[in-house]
Protein backbone atom coordinates (compact mmCIF):
# COMPACT_ATOMS: atom_id res chain seq x y z
CA UNK A 1 0.00 0.00 0.00
CA UNK A 2 1.15 3.55 -0.66
CA UNK A 3 0.08 7.08 0.31
CA UNK A 4 -1.12 9.48 -2.34
CA UNK A 5 -2.06 13.12 -1.97
CA UNK A 6 -5.22 14.25 -3.77
CA UNK A 7 -8.14 16.62 -3.19
CA UNK A 8 -6.21 19.65 -1.92
CA UNK A 9 -3.62 17.77 0.04
CA UNK A 10 -5.88 15.37 1.94
CA UNK A 11 -3.86 12.24 2.45
CA UNK A 12 -5.39 9.03 1.24
CA UNK A 13 -4.15 5.49 1.55
CA UNK A 14 -4.18 3.66 -1.79
CA UNK A 15 -5.45 0.14 -1.08
CA UNK A 16 -6.11 -1.36 -4.52
CA UNK A 17 -5.74 -0.64 -8.24
CA UNK A 18 -7.58 -2.54 -10.97
CA UNK A 19 -7.09 -1.90 -14.67
CA UNK A 20 -8.87 -3.05 -17.80
CA UNK A 21 -8.80 -2.41 -21.52
CA UNK A 22 -12.48 -3.22 -22.06
CA UNK A 23 -14.58 -3.48 -18.92
CA UNK A 24 -13.62 -0.59 -16.67
CA UNK A 25 -17.19 0.71 -16.27
CA UNK A 26 -18.56 -2.77 -15.55
CA UNK A 27 -15.75 -3.36 -13.06
CA UNK A 28 -16.44 -0.07 -11.30
CA UNK A 29 -20.13 -0.91 -10.97
CA UNK A 30 -19.41 -4.37 -9.55
CA UNK A 31 -16.72 -3.04 -7.21
CA UNK A 32 -19.08 -0.36 -5.91
CA UNK A 33 -21.76 -3.00 -5.26
CA UNK A 34 -19.27 -5.07 -3.29
CA UNK A 35 -17.71 -2.20 -1.34
CA UNK A 36 -21.15 -1.04 -0.14
CA UNK A 37 -21.02 -4.06 2.18
CA UNK A 38 -18.00 -2.67 4.02
CA UNK A 39 -18.61 -1.31 7.49
CA UNK A 40 -18.14 1.23 8.92
CA UNK A 41 -18.95 3.42 5.92
CA UNK A 42 -15.88 5.54 6.58
CA UNK A 43 -13.75 2.61 5.43
CA UNK A 44 -15.52 2.26 2.09
CA UNK A 45 -12.80 2.92 -0.54
CA UNK A 46 -13.19 5.91 -2.84
CA UNK A 47 -12.56 5.36 -6.53
CA UNK A 48 -10.32 7.60 -8.63
CA UNK A 49 -10.30 6.74 -12.36
CA UNK A 50 -6.99 7.09 -14.20
CA UNK A 51 -7.30 7.12 -17.98
CA UNK A 52 -4.52 5.91 -20.22
CA UNK A 53 -4.37 5.73 -23.99
CA UNK A 54 -5.78 2.22 -24.17
CA UNK A 55 -6.21 1.14 -20.57
CA UNK A 56 -8.11 2.62 -17.63
CA UNK A 57 -7.38 2.13 -13.94
CA UNK A 58 -9.63 2.19 -10.89
CA UNK A 59 -7.56 3.42 -7.95
CA UNK A 60 -9.24 2.76 -4.63
CA UNK A 61 -8.13 4.69 -1.60
CA UNK A 62 -9.26 5.49 1.94
CA UNK A 63 -8.85 8.67 3.95
CA UNK A 64 -5.63 8.18 5.90
CA UNK A 65 -7.17 9.34 9.18
CA UNK A 66 -10.15 7.01 8.86
CA UNK A 67 -7.87 4.18 7.83
CA UNK A 68 -5.77 4.52 10.98
CA UNK A 69 -8.83 5.00 13.19
CA UNK A 70 -10.74 1.90 12.05
CA UNK A 71 -7.97 -0.34 10.73
CA UNK A 72 -7.77 -3.93 11.96
CA UNK A 73 -5.65 -6.90 10.93
CA UNK A 74 -8.30 -8.35 8.63
CA UNK A 75 -9.29 -5.14 6.87
CA UNK A 76 -7.24 -5.69 3.70
CA UNK A 77 -8.49 -9.27 3.52
CA UNK A 78 -12.05 -7.96 3.45
CA UNK A 79 -11.18 -5.40 0.77
CA UNK A 80 -9.58 -8.04 -1.42
CA UNK A 81 -12.38 -10.54 -0.82
CA UNK A 82 -14.92 -8.03 -2.12
CA UNK A 83 -12.67 -7.16 -5.06
CA UNK A 84 -12.18 -10.84 -5.87
CA UNK A 85 -15.93 -11.40 -5.97
CA UNK A 86 -16.44 -8.39 -8.27
CA UNK A 87 -13.66 -9.35 -10.70
CA UNK A 88 -14.86 -12.97 -10.82
CA UNK A 89 -18.36 -11.78 -11.73
CA UNK A 90 -16.91 -9.77 -14.65
CA UNK A 91 -14.92 -12.78 -15.85
CA UNK A 92 -17.98 -15.03 -15.72
CA UNK A 93 -20.28 -12.47 -17.34
CA UNK A 94 -17.98 -11.05 -20.03
CA UNK A 95 -14.38 -12.25 -20.23
CA UNK A 96 -15.03 -15.96 -20.66
CA UNK A 97 -16.96 -15.22 -23.85
CA UNK A 98 -14.03 -13.14 -25.11
CA UNK A 99 -11.82 -16.14 -24.35
CA UNK A 100 -14.22 -18.43 -26.24
CA UNK A 101 -14.16 -16.01 -29.19
CA UNK A 102 -10.34 -16.09 -29.19
CA UNK A 103 -10.41 -19.91 -29.14
CA UNK A 104 -12.73 -19.91 -32.14
CA UNK A 105 -10.54 -17.43 -34.00
CA UNK A 106 -7.33 -19.40 -33.51
CA UNK A 107 -8.52 -23.01 -33.60
CA UNK A 108 -11.57 -22.96 -35.87
CA UNK A 109 -10.48 -20.80 -38.78
CA UNK A 110 -12.74 -22.66 -41.22
CA UNK A 111 -15.80 -20.77 -40.01
CA UNK A 112 -16.99 -17.42 -41.30
CA UNK A 113 -17.59 -14.49 -38.95
CA UNK A 114 -21.34 -15.11 -39.15
CA UNK A 115 -20.88 -18.78 -38.25
CA UNK A 116 -18.58 -17.87 -35.35
CA UNK A 117 -21.19 -15.41 -34.07
CA UNK A 118 -23.78 -18.21 -34.16
CA UNK A 119 -21.43 -20.52 -32.26
CA UNK A 120 -20.74 -17.87 -29.60
CA UNK A 121 -24.50 -17.44 -29.20
CA UNK A 122 -24.67 -21.19 -28.56
CA UNK A 123 -21.83 -20.84 -26.02
CA UNK A 124 -23.94 -18.23 -24.21
CA UNK A 125 -26.89 -20.64 -24.21
CA UNK A 126 -24.64 -23.40 -22.89
CA UNK A 127 -23.60 -21.30 -19.91
CA UNK A 128 -27.22 -20.37 -19.21
CA UNK A 129 -27.80 -24.01 -18.27
CA UNK A 130 -27.45 -24.93 -14.57
CA UNK A 131 -23.75 -25.03 -13.74
CA UNK A 132 -22.04 -27.74 -11.70
CA UNK A 133 -19.74 -26.80 -8.82
CA UNK A 134 -18.68 -30.27 -7.72
CA UNK A 135 -17.26 -32.32 -10.61
CA UNK A 136 -14.47 -30.64 -12.66
CA UNK A 137 -14.69 -33.41 -15.25
CA UNK A 138 -18.16 -32.25 -16.33
CA UNK A 139 -18.46 -29.70 -19.11
CA UNK A 140 -20.98 -27.76 -17.04
CA UNK A 141 -18.47 -27.30 -14.19
CA UNK A 142 -18.49 -23.57 -13.45
CA UNK A 143 -14.82 -23.19 -12.40
CA UNK A 144 -15.93 -20.18 -10.35
CA UNK A 145 -14.40 -21.46 -7.11
CA UNK A 146 -11.03 -21.93 -8.81
CA UNK A 147 -11.11 -18.42 -10.28
CA UNK A 148 -11.95 -16.96 -6.86
CA UNK A 149 -9.07 -18.88 -5.29
CA UNK A 150 -6.55 -17.87 -7.98
CA UNK A 151 -7.64 -14.23 -7.65
CA UNK A 152 -7.35 -14.27 -3.87
CA UNK A 153 -3.88 -15.81 -4.06
CA UNK A 154 -2.85 -13.14 -6.57
CA UNK A 155 -4.19 -10.26 -4.47
CA UNK A 156 -2.49 -11.63 -1.39
CA UNK A 157 0.79 -10.62 -3.01
CA UNK A 158 -0.26 -7.72 -5.24
CA UNK A 159 -2.28 -4.54 -4.80
CA UNK A 160 -2.59 -3.97 -8.54
CA UNK A 161 -4.37 -6.16 -11.08
CA UNK A 162 -4.92 -5.76 -14.83
CA UNK A 163 -7.91 -7.89 -15.79
CA UNK A 164 -6.80 -8.98 -19.26
CA UNK A 165 -3.24 -9.72 -18.13
CA UNK A 166 -4.48 -11.77 -15.19
CA UNK A 167 -6.69 -13.82 -17.51
CA UNK A 168 -3.88 -14.33 -20.02
CA UNK A 169 -1.25 -15.53 -17.55
CA UNK A 170 -3.13 -16.87 -14.53
CA UNK A 171 -6.19 -18.60 -16.00
CA UNK A 172 -4.59 -21.05 -18.43
CA UNK A 173 -6.30 -23.98 -16.71
CA UNK A 174 -9.67 -22.29 -17.14
CA UNK A 175 -8.86 -21.66 -20.80
CA UNK A 176 -8.41 -25.42 -21.27
CA UNK A 177 -11.82 -25.96 -19.71
CA UNK A 178 -13.30 -23.39 -22.13
CA UNK A 179 -11.61 -25.17 -25.05
CA UNK A 180 -13.55 -28.31 -24.12
CA UNK A 181 -16.79 -26.33 -23.99
CA UNK A 182 -16.14 -24.69 -27.37
CA UNK A 183 -15.31 -28.08 -28.90
CA UNK A 184 -18.58 -29.48 -27.57
CA UNK A 185 -20.59 -26.51 -28.85
CA UNK A 186 -18.93 -26.69 -32.28
CA UNK A 187 -19.99 -30.35 -32.55
CA UNK A 188 -23.53 -29.35 -31.59
CA UNK A 189 -23.40 -26.59 -34.20
CA UNK A 190 -22.30 -29.05 -36.90
CA UNK A 191 -25.06 -31.47 -35.89
CA UNK A 192 -27.64 -28.68 -36.07
CA UNK A 193 -26.22 -27.55 -39.41
CA UNK A 194 -26.52 -31.07 -40.84
CA UNK A 195 -30.06 -31.32 -39.47
CA UNK A 196 -31.03 -28.03 -41.12
CA UNK A 197 -29.61 -29.24 -44.44
CA UNK A 198 -31.58 -32.45 -44.02
CA UNK A 199 -34.78 -30.48 -43.40
CA UNK A 200 -34.13 -28.35 -46.51
CA UNK A 201 -33.71 -31.50 -48.58
CA UNK A 202 -36.95 -33.01 -47.26
CA UNK A 203 -38.79 -29.76 -47.95
CA UNK A 204 -37.48 -29.87 -51.50
CA UNK A 205 -38.80 -33.42 -51.94
CA UNK A 206 -42.20 -32.37 -50.59
CA UNK A 207 -42.35 -29.37 -52.93
CA UNK A 208 -41.55 -31.63 -55.90
CA UNK A 209 -44.30 -34.10 -54.99
CA UNK A 210 -47.85 -33.72 -56.18
CA UNK A 211 -50.19 -33.79 -53.22
CA UNK A 212 -52.15 -37.05 -53.28
CA UNK A 213 -54.35 -36.49 -50.21
CA UNK A 214 -55.70 -33.32 -48.65
CA UNK A 215 -55.48 -34.48 -45.03
CA UNK A 216 -53.50 -37.21 -43.28
CA UNK A 217 -54.26 -38.21 -39.69
CA UNK A 218 -51.42 -39.57 -37.56
CA UNK A 219 -52.59 -41.19 -34.33
CA UNK A 220 -50.22 -41.90 -31.44
CA UNK A 221 -51.35 -45.09 -29.72
CA UNK A 222 -51.01 -45.94 -26.00
CA UNK A 223 -48.55 -48.75 -26.86
CA UNK A 224 -46.24 -46.02 -28.29
CA UNK A 225 -46.87 -47.05 -31.91
CA UNK A 226 -48.92 -44.95 -34.29
CA UNK A 227 -51.48 -45.42 -37.05
CA UNK A 228 -52.01 -43.47 -40.25
CA UNK A 229 -55.47 -42.55 -41.62
CA UNK A 230 -56.48 -40.84 -44.84
CA UNK A 231 -58.83 -37.87 -45.23
CA UNK A 232 -61.84 -40.21 -44.92
CA UNK A 233 -60.39 -41.58 -41.66
CA UNK A 234 -59.73 -44.95 -43.24
CA UNK A 235 -56.60 -46.56 -41.89
CA UNK A 236 -53.76 -46.81 -44.42
CA UNK A 237 -50.94 -47.88 -42.07
CA UNK A 238 -50.53 -51.31 -43.69
CA UNK A 239 -50.46 -49.80 -47.17
CA UNK A 240 -47.78 -47.31 -46.09
CA UNK A 241 -45.66 -50.11 -44.61
CA UNK A 242 -45.85 -52.16 -47.81
CA UNK A 243 -44.87 -49.19 -49.97
CA UNK A 244 -42.02 -48.33 -47.60
CA UNK A 245 -40.66 -51.89 -47.71
CA UNK A 246 -40.94 -52.09 -51.48
CA UNK A 247 -39.19 -48.76 -52.00
CA UNK A 248 -36.30 -49.53 -49.67
CA UNK A 249 -36.20 -53.32 -50.15
CA UNK A 250 -36.22 -53.96 -46.37
CA UNK A 251 -38.07 -56.44 -44.19
CA UNK A 252 -37.77 -54.67 -40.83
CA UNK A 253 -39.47 -51.33 -40.47
CA UNK A 254 -38.32 -48.34 -38.44
CA UNK A 255 -41.67 -46.70 -37.76
CA UNK A 256 -40.20 -43.22 -37.34
CA UNK A 257 -38.61 -43.46 -40.80
CA UNK A 258 -41.84 -44.97 -42.10
CA UNK A 259 -43.88 -42.00 -40.95
CA UNK A 260 -41.56 -39.37 -42.43
CA UNK A 261 -41.21 -41.30 -45.71
CA UNK A 262 -44.97 -41.82 -46.02
CA UNK A 263 -45.77 -38.18 -45.37
CA UNK A 264 -43.22 -37.02 -47.94
CA UNK A 265 -44.57 -39.50 -50.53
CA UNK A 266 -48.19 -38.48 -49.93
CA UNK A 267 -47.33 -34.77 -49.52
CA UNK A 268 -50.64 -33.88 -47.82
CA UNK A 269 -51.90 -30.34 -47.58
CA UNK A 270 -52.59 -30.82 -43.88
CA UNK A 271 -51.34 -33.23 -41.21
CA UNK A 272 -53.35 -33.73 -38.03
CA UNK A 273 -51.53 -35.34 -35.11
CA UNK A 274 -53.80 -37.11 -32.61
CA UNK A 275 -52.63 -38.50 -29.28
CA UNK A 276 -49.26 -36.77 -29.68
CA UNK A 277 -48.46 -37.42 -26.00
CA UNK A 278 -48.21 -41.12 -26.88
CA UNK A 279 -45.47 -40.49 -29.44
CA UNK A 280 -42.22 -40.87 -27.50
CA UNK A 281 -39.91 -39.40 -30.12
CA UNK A 282 -40.69 -35.69 -29.79
CA UNK A 283 -37.78 -34.94 -32.13
CA UNK A 284 -39.76 -36.79 -34.82
CA UNK A 285 -42.70 -34.43 -34.32
CA UNK A 286 -40.31 -31.46 -34.49
CA UNK A 287 -38.91 -32.77 -37.79
CA UNK A 288 -42.40 -33.23 -39.28
CA UNK A 289 -43.36 -29.74 -38.13
CA UNK A 290 -40.20 -28.27 -39.70
CA UNK A 291 -40.67 -30.08 -43.02
CA UNK A 292 -44.39 -29.34 -43.32
CA UNK A 293 -44.28 -25.80 -41.99
CA UNK A 294 -47.76 -24.41 -41.30
CA UNK A 295 -49.45 -27.68 -42.27
CA UNK A 296 -49.20 -29.58 -38.98
CA UNK A 297 -52.02 -29.41 -36.45
CA UNK A 298 -52.38 -31.09 -33.06
CA UNK A 299 -55.75 -32.46 -31.96
CA UNK A 300 -56.75 -33.70 -28.52
CA UNK A 301 -60.52 -34.02 -28.74
CA UNK A 302 -62.19 -35.77 -31.66
CA UNK A 303 -63.67 -39.15 -32.65
CA UNK A 304 -60.14 -40.39 -33.46
CA UNK A 305 -58.46 -39.11 -30.30
CA UNK A 306 -61.04 -40.45 -27.85
CA UNK A 307 -61.03 -44.11 -29.01
CA UNK A 308 -57.21 -44.16 -28.98
CA UNK A 309 -57.15 -42.86 -25.41
CA UNK A 310 -59.89 -45.24 -24.25
CA UNK A 311 -57.76 -48.16 -25.40
CA UNK A 312 -55.51 -47.21 -22.52
CA UNK A 313 -58.41 -46.99 -20.12
CA UNK A 314 -58.42 -43.17 -19.96
CA UNK A 315 -60.85 -40.54 -21.12
CA UNK A 316 -60.18 -37.01 -22.22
Amino acid sequence: MGVIDINKGVKKMKVLTIGSYQYIEELQQKMNEQFKNITPNELMPVCDIKQGEHIHFLQYSIDDTMFLKYYDHFFMDRIKLHATSAVTDIIMKYSRFDMATDILSTEYTQYTKHEKDEIITMVHSFFEMPQNDEDPDLLTYSYKKEILTILMDFLEEHNELILEGFIQFRLQSYKKSLERVVEHVVKEYETQKEYNEFIKLLRYFVEMQESKIDIIHVVGMPDKTFKIFDEYKDEITKQCIEEFQNDLQVNEVNFDDLLVSSLITIAPQNIVIHGFENIENKHLLETINNVFTGKVHFCTQCDICIPSSMMDGTER
